[in-house]
């Protein structure tokens, strides 16, 4: 023991005891009121804060160690098994959480389940969730405990319950906020820590041993395929396994972490990525224990942590790796406790006492009393493992079968379902009594089995057929209210007619020529470059030259022809038609860039094992691809040029390294494919995205601006000729005083405020526009796109203001002359300008805790001017937006009448003063609870209602009972 305490330096210490204070900092910096803060937090926890405590409550203590034993004892066969948690969180994401929108909102799955079959089975589920908690949380203290004594030479006890203590005090006065907020902090120690630690087992084992890191492939264990073979009986001894890593995640943790979420879009792809990130993270962490096992096959699994201490780690590495396992286990006990709290506070004792309050004191006590149990059954019990599993069984085989039945709308008798429970518990209670407490993954699978079972057979055979009731509220009833749902499938559907239609309507040539360029320059410039990157690989090829140089002659020739014809462009003959110098010009240009820069730049990577030159090549040619044709295409060139370089280099280059293996070419390419696959989807694909919105919203501003701009001057006119009429009725009609002293009125107001609203854009695109011409080589891109996204915004500001001058003139003069009355879906309107309102308004850079909620009863067709009916949407729907800072803008559309429907927008914003109400049609009113500044001048509402007007129907405003206004208006069907 000694020795080992002698291993940890003062800097490992000093690592261990800097992460403890930091998690105690992030824990304690969190205080809350009501026990609804302690169990989901306000609902208002951005995703990356998602994410860490997702995958921090997974990534265990336990399975840490778990992953480390198990794949060096059993191989990929484990990997594959492990596995099973991501699609987990894949199916989780996918298939349930777009049916839980109705759950959003309670403090516990316990209170979702008890909402439906009532209060004894809300009671069991919160009973098995605490059962849980028990075992996980004394498991990850015990890991805790173990780790200090190992290293430290304290008293195991001792040090499980300091661990106990710091978790349990932290749990308790903060609630979930300090939780998540403690898991961002040892998610982050984790995501650290295994990386160095896998870096520093490689270097080392490559200087000190002489072993190939490919023999450890020639194992059975390692071999995949002999893993992957499906004679293999080992491969089908996982499956149990498998299936059990695979089963939908919903536990009180992961529950939690849904509910806690503020709209089911946030939190299914919070899932979503969590599940990528969790994959990721274990396949680095069994990385360690591979490489393990390439240096010396015979080591003790149980004990290769320490093993990994004493012989690979150095100072300060060794601190990383423990504060590593520590996050873990601390993470996953404080989400368990604090789960538990909530059951015991919310759902056992939800009958008894309804204060908010009073059940925040109880769950903080019970935190309290969780803790203390499991410190203690962590200091007296040895085999917490079996004691983990028999106590999970309860809760999988218990409520996991009723909760997914519940969540894919199926609905039966509480008496069933009490009795399905009672009868899995049975089962389980008799399995863990014969077996000792050893209650295996397929054991599990089979009480879940028996429980789906009873509750069907109840509910069919008995229900139906000796009852025969007609409920329509039992059954499978779906998920007819989730309105979320029926927009993912709405999208769903259109993505894929879309789909069907572009395949088939596909034209590659026409697809060339709409994308190929316009000009001379590039075809050149990429011709010249053409020949120039085939002179470098012809230098990075020489060994291999020599030995196949019929091929590479060919292939450089091919290289050296394409530039040439590019670079020759502009000296074609002009007898040659236009049209098909533009055909084919198209055609090389994206032949050329698939065959040159993807094809034969990874197979002359693959011929060198891509050295050093070679490799700065192919990063070249992928990166000047991805400049010139886009990230979409340029993904699908990699992965298949990849795909077609392989197999050619396997085929015609027998240079006798083809397999899967460390260091081989295959490897290499599969990684690289991953590795700039990778960076495209985060960072390429976001900035084109961004720059191509911005794109498009200057040549919009462009263009309205030039068609605005006549219609300006022939206003400006007839603002000239008002005066003059103005004038000369003031001489002539001397009783027409009054009315013409609010003309003069009504006239200043408008030249006010048309200065105001024009002067301000136009300064801002002339100051911009100013500094972006004179410092425009001094400014990065981030800068360059800043400043044009202001000019952006001033030209929208500025031609939006400008479009109501000229609506609101064209409508008071032409009447329903203007209008281009057709049958039209409101729906259909609807959708297109909420769509347009989020491009605009919800920037992913901004906090923004607003979402449309849309409930259209059916696609209503009106006789209506689609474009002017567009606007009113547009007005009201950026109104909610502007003067609501969060919740959700409810979009409404109803049948009132036998010939008449009602839209409506409802936000919780600031709402209007009463007394204002009648006011705010008019022109260039703003109300005096908005800020000037912030405000926009008042033509919208007005153009708004003179549009309804002259379709025949009625608009109006209203303020709700709690928060915000409802903006509604009338129109007749078609």
């Amino acid at each position: 023991m000694v020795g080992n305490v002698l291993n940890l330096v003062y800097t490992d210490t000093f690592i261990v005891v800097l992460f403890l204070v930091g998690t105690l900092i992030a824990g304690f910096n969190h205080r809350v009121n009501k026990l609804e803060d302690f169990a989901v937090g306000g609902r208002k926890f951005p995703l990356f804060a998602q994410i860490c405590t997702i995958v921090a409550t997974w990534m265990s203590g336990s399975s840490f160690h778990f992953i480390f034993s198990k794949i060096y004892s059993e191989g990929l066969y484990y990997y594959i098994a492990s596995a099973g948690a991501t699609f987990s969180f894949l199916i989780v994401a996918i298939f349930f959480i777009p049916r839980m929108g109705n759950f959003l909102g309670n403090n516990s799955i316990a209170e979702s389940i008890g909402d439906i079959y009532g209060g004894i089975v809300r009671s069991i589920t919160a009973l098995t969730g605490i059962f849980c908690a028990i075992g996980y949380a004394a498991m990850q203290f015990k890991i805790f405990g173990g780790l200090f004594e190992f290293f430290w030479s304290l008293d195991r006890r001792y040090s499980i319950i300091a661990a106990g203590i710091i978790v349990t005090l932290y749990s308790a006065t903060g609630g979930i906020k300090a939780v998540t907020y403690t898991d961002m902090v040892q998610f982050s120690a984790f995501a650290l820590a295994i990386p160095f630690v896998g870096v520093f087992i490689w270097n080392d084992w490559y200087e000190k041993s002489d072993t190939h890191v490919s023999t450890i492939f020639e194992n059975p264990m390692f071999d995949y395929k002999q893993v992957l073979d499906i004679t293999n009986p080992e491969l089908w001894a996982i499956v149990p396994l498998l299936i059990y890593f695979s089963i939908p995640n919903l536990g009180p943790t992961m529950s939690q972490r849904i509910l806690m979420g503020s709209n089911i879009n946030q939190i299914r792809k919070s899932f979503l990525i969590s599940a990528i990130v969790l994959i990721t993270l274990e396949t680095l962490l069994s990385a360690i224990p591979f490489l393990l096992y390439a240096v010396d096959p015979n080591l003790d699994g149980n004990k290769l942590f320490g093993h990994v201490m004493t012989n690979y780690a150095y100072p300060g590495i060794k601190g990383l790796l423990i504060v590593g396992v520590i996050s873990m286990a601390m993470s996953t006990a404080d989400s368990w406790i604090n789960s538990s709290s909530v059951f015991f506070a919310n759902d056992l004792f939800a009958q008894f006492i309804t204060s908010s309050e009073k059940k925040l004191k109880l769950a903080k006590i019970f935190s309290f009393m969780i803790g203390i149990l499991a410190i203690f059954i962590a200091t007296i019990e040895r085999d917490l493992l079996k004691l983990m599993l028999s106590t999970t069984s309860f809760y999988y085989g218990l409520v996991t079968p009723i909760l997914i039945s519940v969540v894919f709308g199926f609905r039966t008798k509480k008496v069933f379902v009490f009795i399905s429970m009672l009868t899995s518990f049975c089962y389980l209670l008799y399995i863990i009594v014969s077996k000792n407490f050893d209650v295996p993954p397929e054991n599990i699978l089979i009480a879940m089995l028996i429980n789906v079972s009873v509750l069907f057979s109840l509910h069919y055979f008995w229900f139906f057929i000796t009852v025969k009731e007609n409920n329509p509220s039992l059954g499978w009833i779906g998920n007819s209210g989730n309105i979320f749902l029926k927009q993912l499938r709405k999208r769903r559907r259109d993505f894929f007619i879309k789909l069907g239609y572009s395949i088939k309507n596909f034209n590659i040539l026409s697809l060339c020529i709409k994308y190929a360029p316009k000009d001379l320059k590039s075809s050149l410039a990429l011709g010249v470059y053409y020949i120039f990157s085939t002179i470098t690989t012809m230098y990075a090829n020489i060994d291999v030259f020599n030995d196949h140089s019929k091929i590479m002659i060919y292939l450089y020739e091919s290289i050296m022809l394409i530039g040439l014809i590019m670079a020759t462009y502009f000296l074609w003959p002009n007898f040659i038609s236009n049209n098909f110098v533009a055909k084919f010009s198209s055609v090389i240009w994206f032949g050329s860039i698939f065959y040159v820069l993807f094809f034969l730049s990874s197979l002359f990577a693959m011929l060198t094992s891509f050295n050093s030159l070679q490799l700065a090549v192919f990063t070249a040619n992928t990166f000047v691809a991805f400049l010139l044709v886009g990230w979409r295409t340029s993904l699908a060139f990699l992965g298949v040029g990849f795909i077609l370089a392989w197999v050619f280099f396997s085929n015609f280059f027998a240079l006798g390294d083809e397999g899967l293996h460390m260091g081989s070419p295959l490897f290499i390419s599969v990684y690289l494919l991953t590795l700039i696959s990778t960076i495209v989807l985060l960072f390429i694909k976001p900035k084109e995205e961004h720059s191509q919105l911005v794109k498009n919203m200057l040549q919009s501003a462009n263009q309205k601006l030039n068609l605005v701009s006549k219609d300006f001057d022939k206003i400006s006119n007839e603002l000239f000729y008002t005066k003059g009429q103005l004038n000369s009725l003031d001489q002539q009609m001397s009783f027409k005083n009054l009315e013409i002293a609010k003309l003069k009125n009504l006239k200043n107001d408008f030249i006010s405020n048309f200065r105001k609203e024009t002067h301000s854009p136009v300064t801002g695109i002339i100051s911009m526009a100013e500094i972006l011409y004179d410092l425009y080589h001094q400014l990065d891109e981030e800068e360059k796109q800043r400043y044009l996204i202001e000019i952006a915004g001033n030209a929208k500001k500025l031609v939006g203001f400008l479009d109501n001058i000229v609506d609101l003139s064209s409508l008071s003069d032409g009447g329903n002359s203007v209008l281009e009355i057709k049958s039209n879906s409101i729906s259909d309107i609807i959708y297109k300008q909420s769509e347009i309102c989020k491009k605009v308004f919800f920037s992913p850079i901004m906090k923004i805790y607003q979402e449309f909620v849309f409930d259209i009863q059916n696609d209503f067709y009106v006789d209506c001017d689609a474009y002017y009916i567009g606007q009113v949407c547009s007005n009201i729907m950026t109104n909610a937006i502007n003067y609501s800072d969060s919740g959700f803008i409810l979009v409404k559309c109803e049948k009132i009448s036998k010939n008449e429907i009602e839209v409506s927008v409802r936000d919780e914003g600031v709402g209007i003063p009463e007394n204002e109400i009648n006011k705010v049609f008019d022109p260039f009113y703003v109300c005096s609870n908005i800020s000037e500044v912030n405000s926009n001048r008042g033509l919208g509402l007005t153009i708004s209602q003179k549009i309804i007007q002259l379709h025949g129907g009625v608009m109006s405003i209203k303020n709700n009972d709690t928060r915000g206004v409802t903006c509604s208006f009338t129109l007749r069907l078609s």
